[in-house]
């Protein structure tokens, strides 16, 4: 029996752009005192955004859009909030934001 199977460029695009194991983000430290390092990997080139958000849902801290070559790449956040100040320590959810994907996660600050 033979099947002839049609591959559509759309489902192509669909299946490159589905994460896998090198497209997950390391925080590291966590939990963590004065500083955070982000690790993740793109595919290819990108814009990626950090966005920090209170446990209460308020944006602590926005780490500008910045642009990711293809392969790994770190970003460093110092604990700030967007106006200079320490975080109290708690628990932060970051998002990740790469082109139109987004990747969240929990962080915890102590003191």
């Amino acid at each position: 029996n033979h099947v002839d199977v049609a591959i559509n460029e759309d489902l192509i695009a669909a299946v490159n752009n589905i994460p896998d194991e090198n497209n997950i983000v390391k925080v590291l430290p966590n939990p963590f005192t004065n500083f955070l390092c982000f690790e993740f990997n793109c595919k290819n080139e990108s814009i990626a955004e950090i966005t920090i958000i209170s446990n209460q849902g308020s944006i602590v801290m926005t780490l500008g859009n910045f642009n990711c070559s293809a392969g790994k790449n770190t970003y460093q956040w110092n604990g700030k909030s967007d106006t200079g100040v320490d975080v109290p320590s708690g628990v932060y959810t970051y998002r990740l934001k790469l082109n139109d994907r987004i990747i969240t996660g929990r962080i915890i600050k102590t003191q």
